[in-house]
């Protein structure tokens, strides 16, 4: 699709958008095609593209915005009784490549991007309510709600930390194994 729209219009400037698991592969695009890209409320795509070969350090040019309180953007959508299970998810990835933009449900919060990176004292109320599209587009029109402050995605950043990755002693397969 990408090469028929730039076929199309060798001269545009092509954008990827997309919101949840749109947003995710509006991310992989992104970063596959080298292309600016803004996605709202979306998984973290950034252990999915270095598994398949794709850069995430150097994209600045990805701007990844979610309300702190959704649990499938800042992937905190886990355990064997939170809603997520409960539907068949298992959503552990929190890491973006490119720029994460937080918003705080509460118009008080303030430098909420860097503390629900970092998780530094900072533990939001998670709710999959958060996670609607109609949410996001509220948070864009209100005119009091500032735009959220970007931040570079930080490198060190670990997916699914609630695992342990073990190398199998005589086969180069990784062996995964949740940790409860």
């Amino acid at each position: 699709m990408y090469h028929l729209v730039r076929e199309q219009y060798p001269s545009s400037q092509i954008w990827f958008t997309g919101h949840s698991l749109g947003g995710a592969l509006a991310g992989l695009m992104s970063h596959r095609f080298r292309c600016p890209g803004v996605t709202f409320e979306s998984p973290g795509e950034a252990l999915f593209a270095s598994r398949v070969g794709l850069s995430v350090t150097d994209y600045g040019h990805i701007y990844h915005f979610g309300i702190a309180q959704d649990p499938f953007f800042t992937g905190d959508c886990h355990g064997p009784f939170s809603f997520c299970a409960l539907a068949g998810y298992a959503m552990e990835t929190r890491c973006h490549g490119g720029n994460i933009c937080v918003w705080e449900a509460s118009s008080k919060a303030t430098n909420t991007t860097s503390n629900v990176l970092t998780r530094q004292g900072y533990r939001a109320p998670q709710s999959f309510l958060y996670h609607r599209l109609e949410r996001v587009l509220e948070f864009l029109r209100d005119k009091k709600r500032p735009v959220p402050r970007c931040i570079r995605a930080p490198p060190e950043c670990r997916d699914c930390s609630r695992w342990t990755m073990l190398e199998h002693p005589t086969k180069r397969d990784v062996i995964v194994r949740n940790k409860v």
